[in-house]
């Protein structure tokens, strides 16, 4: 099972506000499209949104269903991308330092999947071996978010000309950081402007093309490259 914990700068119930949005999980789940529709009573144990994810051409449209939720503190989720797996995902919200401690647990949400995705951990755990998953890679958002905010005001205010994005995490909460902050709608239109939004690749662009946002990359992944992309850019504007 997969663990990946981060620090919010929000009290939970307005955490716990963001993930009862559906169409929230658009600008933050890695790898999402877009929310195609939701149940109007999500996210009631039962309730439902539909997604796509992947990068065109290659996209899946499935579902999202609740399976527990006990508001402020634990929601548990079934994401499905058939027919290549179903994830069991519980956030678990607790208060810490003025903030929140969002704790995300992921595995395999059926049989099928727990053979495609823990073909080598679950026979050790079924013999009996204690197992500790690590993780090499490991996003945490800043403990002061400030600095983001003033960034959003300066994109929404036209003061800049470009913004550059390295990871998909960073643009996932960047825009996850407008929402909360009530600029979302500003933000998007200025990132759909004549402000250029240039990604390392595709993977990174995936959270803001999902919003309809027109990204910028290099033909190689690489900082260098974009870099070299953005001066271009710039020096021909």
């Amino acid at each position: 099972m997969a663990r990946n914990e981060i620090h919010i700068a929000a009290p939970p119930e307005a955490v716990f506000s963001l993930l009862s949005d559906p169409a929230a999980y658009g600008d933050w789940v890695v790898g999402s499209r877009r929310i195609r529709d939701a149940d109007p009573d999500f996210p009631a144990v039962g309730a439902r949104f539909h997604h796509q994810v992947g990068v065109p051409p290659l996209v899946l449209n499935d579902h999202t269903e609740v399976l527990a939720n006990e508001a402020p503190t634990r929601l548990v989720l079934r994401a499905k991308t058939r027919p290549f797996a179903t994830a069991r995902v519980e956030l678990r919200l607790t208060p810490e330092d003025a903030g929140t401690s969002v704790v995300l647990l992921e595995g395999a949400g059926d049989l099928p999947s727990r053979l495609v995705l823990n073909r080598l951990t679950d026979p050790l755990v079924h013999a009996g071996a204690s197992l500790v998953e690590v993780q090499p890679y490991r996003w945490h958002s800043p403990p002061d978010v400030t600095p983001v905010h003033d960034l959003i005001d300066a994109v929404v205010a036209g003061e800049l000309d470009a913004l550059a994005f390295t990871s998909a995490p960073a643009a996932a909460n960047f825009l996850t950081l407008a929402r909360a902050s009530g600029h979302y709608d500003e933000l998007l239109a200025a990132l759909r402007g004549p402000l250029v939004c240039a990604c390392v690749g595709p993977v990174t662009a995936a959270p803001l093309e999902a919003a309809g946002i027109e990204t910028l990359q290099p033909d190689r992944q690489r900082l260098g490259a974009l870099v070299k992309l953005l001066v271009t850019k710039l020096g021909n504007g």
